[in-house]
């Protein structure tokens, strides 16, 4: 007889079996050096235990609503939902050229010290030596015709993991082991012939992907209708319709166009749009000073926090400001924190993308344009305080054991994104106007990565209408619209940032009913239970599912 404790438990050891990698990432490092095996004969058996294990959770009588264990119910649910999505609907370890590259990460090794460098470095070892054979098997394994956009984003991924071993990788296990020379001195050269063989290895899928599967290539990457919501349905537990989805986000970007235009007429009169906006978004720190003025701003944002109450900071350690590693560059900015079962390294880090100096100085002027100085606090606020980086020091006082292995995608960047609003709504910034049009903008990117995301896959939107679609509402130039745009095609559930703060704001509607909760008490309660799907949780401080989730 199965109960939810022992299929908690029988998912959660298949899951860190079947991936390793994240599990050592999270902290559990009896797993260092393990790399997750996406070939077509490791798979199958997972989807099959993961099938066995949904209609076994489908058994059991559900919990109250009330209860923790509804909570873990609802979160095996979206877990088991979520990967039988990937791998029976999507097909991605046979159709998605960027499937496997999650697990080429090696910043746990590199980058936090759990365990002196000996240590770590065994399985920084183990798990590059893995990698030729692994990518091998996956480049054997993907049709030979795939999406345009997700191949150009997949070049510039592996090429850029094989960058950064051979670059700042390498940099680091030079100091490393110039620090502790009397300890294993046979590892550094059996290191960095791993390192070597492990970015040759992408090299080679990096080749294939231009030589042989670009002219093979196609624009087929949308998903239709069914499968997106599918996908929303089985990750995030939300039962609604396509119309009822696409009719709420529209409506919350005119809703944030007319905010916008209406402080653009106060502040200022008469001057054209786009103009005020490309005012604002020119004074952003030379590409050189970028790191260290995207630190001082953090420390005035957690500041804030600190003062005002506006969530509990459940720890004094800083988030560390730094240079996005070369293989996450398709993404401005980032948090890169700890794993939940993390006993002794705290280091989180706060990537912020720099120029490439290969673009040209339009390039270059138009990508520095996303951290103008507004804009790095509006970031600030998303990534690390109240954002990000806070939410994940309250998941880390959670106790549930799923809680520290999986999370909500929608309920992780519907936080971030709502605190934007909800800061400067409490005061952050002093009403300082130029603080309040970044805000709105970036909440017009969101509400286009929606929009866009329902078009491209469910409306037969181009790339190129996204583009246009995001230069027109977000007031973004062409080379980050096209990012935007070519990053719907391959994430598909990137409208989780409008949906997941949509749902935050409603349910947050929804007590005050009950009667008016002070922000820190809302927020408090909010990141209490680690990340739970919206809706579930929703239904556990409500008591009750029925009603709009938003």
């Amino acid at each position: 007889m199965h109960t939810l404790d022992t299929l908690q438990s029988r998912y959660l050891s298949g899951r860190t079996a079947f991936y390793p990698n994240a599990a050592a990432a999270a902290g559990l490092h009896q797993f260092d050096g393990g790399l997750t095996d996406l070939s077509v004969g490791a798979v199958e058996p997972r989807v099959a235990e993961l099938q066995a294990l949904a209609l076994a959770l489908a058994a059991l009588p559900p919990p109250p609503f009330d209860s923790a264990d509804y909570l873990v119910h609802q979160g095996l649910q979206a877990a088991i939902g979520e990967e039988r999505y990937r791998f029976e609907t999507r097909r991605v370890h046979r159709t998605d050229p960027l499937a496997f590259t999650r697990h080429l990460s090696v910043g746990a090794y590199a980058q936090r010290h759990y365990a002196p460098w000996p240590e770590r470095a065994q399985g920084l070892c183990a798990h590059l030596e893995s990698i030729p054979q692994a990518a091998g098997a996956i480049l054997a394994q993907l049709e030979p015709s795939l999406p345009r956009p997700w191949l150009d984003t997949a070049i510039e991924v592996w090429g850029g993991m094989a960058s950064f071993y051979r670059g700042e990788l390498t940099r680091l296990v030079r100091a490393e082991g110039s620090a502790t020379p009397e300890v294993a001195p046979e590892l550094g050269p059996r290191l960095h012939k791993a390192i070597e063989a492990a970015a040759t290895a992408l090299d080679n899928v990096t080749e294939a992907f231009q030589v042989e599967f670009i002219p093979r290539a196609h624009n087929r990457f949308a998903l239709g209708a069914r499968d997106f919501m599918a996908m929303l349905e089985a990750s995030e537990l939300v039962p609604s319709t396509l119309d009822r989805l696409e009719a709420v986000a529209r409506a919350d970007l005119e809703h944030n166009l007319c905010s916008l235009r209406e402080r653009l007429a106060q502040w200022k009169p008469g001057v054209p749009e786009r103009e005020v906006i490309a005012e604002l978004f020119s004074d952003h720190p030379a590409a050189s000073d970028l790191v260290e003025t995207t630190a001082e701003i953090t420390e005035t944002v957690r500041h804030w926090v600190e003062e005002t109450g506006f969530v509990r900071l459940p720890s004094p350690e800083r988030c560390q400001v730094t240079e996005t590693p070369e293989f996450m560059r398709w993404a401005v900015a980032a948090m890169n924190t700890p794993g939940a079962f993390e006993q002794v390294a705290t280091e989180s880090y706060y990537y912020v993308t720099p120029v490439d100096p290969k673009w040209s100085p339009d390039q270059q002027e138009e990508w520095l344009s996303q951290f103008a100085i507004p804009t790095l606090h509006i970031i600030s606020l998303h990534e690390a305080y109240p954002g990000h980086y806070v939410q994940h020091l309250h998941a880390q006082e959670c106790k549930s054991p799923l809680a520290g292995h999986v999370g909500s995608y929608a309920f992780t960047e519907g936080w971030a994104h709502y605190v934007e609003e909800a800061a400067l709504d409490y005061g952050y910034g002093d009403g300082d106007p130029g603080l309040r049009v970044v805000q709105l903008v970036e909440a017009l990117i969101r509400n286009c990565r929606f929009l866009c995301a329902i078009g491209m896959h469910t409306r037969g939107m181009s790339v190129d209408d996204a583009t246009n679609f995001f230069r027109q509402n977000a007031f973004l130039g062409e080379l980050p619209a096209r990012k935007e745009a070519q990053r719907g095609t391959f994430d598909p559930g990137y409208g989780n940032y409008t949906l997941g703060k949509l749902m935050v704001r409603r349910l947050r509607s929804d007590l005050d009913t009950r009667g008016p909760l002070a922000p820190a008490e809302f927020h408090d309660r909010l990141l209490a239970h680690g990340r739970p799907p919206l809706p579930a949780l929703r239904a556990h401080l409500l008591g009750r599912t029925e009603g709009p989730l938003v």
